[in-house]
Order: structure tokens, then C-alpha cells, then sequence
């Protein structure tokens, strides 16, 4: 797995974290929608005797709330997408056969630790350029 995939990690935990923010824009922005139906009582039947509620919204009400649902499912999709995507690269580590090797990738990639912050994660005897050295000699190597 690519150095830069790797890198990704993060961002695309940010990524998911913001289009789901957007999907919940579009659920409020479709229950405001749904706030602005139309209700109506009319009469009907043989001779109008009957009453009846009608009950819609306006066309424009009803075409907003047509594409809210439509983004969301495409971002619900690209979620999904990305998800799928985290999983891979979390596969990719746990395959790794050394248990440093593996740990520093893991606190570097998927903790978005610092190398110092690594360092001090992998216990005594560590230091920041121990784990960088490390985890560059794993990357050059696959």
C-alpha cells in the first residue's frame, strides 16, 4: 500500500465526519419542508355532503425536498465509499507481520499521532526518530 494512501486516513475519517454533517443539513432542511404542507378541507361526494382533507405541499416545496433526498443518497453512498476505503488501509496494517512495524503505522496513520507522540506510545527506549527510521525502512521495502 502506497505511502500516500496511508496518509489519507485521516482525512477521510475527517471527510466522513463532514458530508455526514451535510446529510444532517439536508434532514432538517427536508423536516422544514414537510413543516409547509398545505392542508385543506373541501367538499366532495354526491351532491357535496361529504367533507374531505386534502393535504399536500407546493410544487416548489416538493422539487426541494426531491433533491435533499437525492444528495443524501449519493452521500450516503460516497460514505460508504470511504468507509469501505478505512477498512482496507486498517486491513492493510493489521497485515503487517512485525508487531513495531505494524504499531507505529497504526499510531502514525489511524491515531494521526505526531512522531514524538509515537514515540512515547511505543514505551521506553523509543524515540521519534526511531519510529520514523523504522516505519520509512517498512515503506521503502513494500
Amino acid at each position: 500500500m502506497q505511502k500516500e494512501l496511508l496518509r489519507q486516513y485521516i482525512s477521510i475519517d475527517n471527510e466522513i465526519r463532514e458530508i455526514e454533517q451535510r446529510i444532517q443539513k439536508d434532514t432538517e432542511l427536508m423536516q422544514t419542508l414537510e413543516k409547509k404542507s398545505i392542508r385543506e378541507k373541501v367538499r366532495g361526494g354526491h351532491g357535496n355532503r361529504k367533507r374531505y382533507i386534502v393535504e399536500g405541499c407546493r410544487h416548489e416545496y416538493s422539487e426541494a425536498k426531491t433533491r435533499c433526498l437525492a444528495n443524501r443518497m449519493k452521500r450516503e453512498r460516497y460514505i460508504s465509499q470511504l468507509q469501505d476505503l478505512k477498512v482496507d488501509i486498517e486491513e492493510y496494517i493489521q497485515s503487517v507481520e512485525d508487531s513495531e512495524t505494524r504499531r507505529i503505522l497504526a499510531f502514525r496513520y489511524i491515531d494521526g499521532l505526531t512522531w514524538g507522540n509515537v514515540a512515547k506510545s511505543m514505551g521506553d527506549g523509543w524515540t521519534s526518530d526511531a519510529c520514523r527510521i523504522k516505519h520509512q525502512r517498512f515503506l521503502n521495502k513494500h
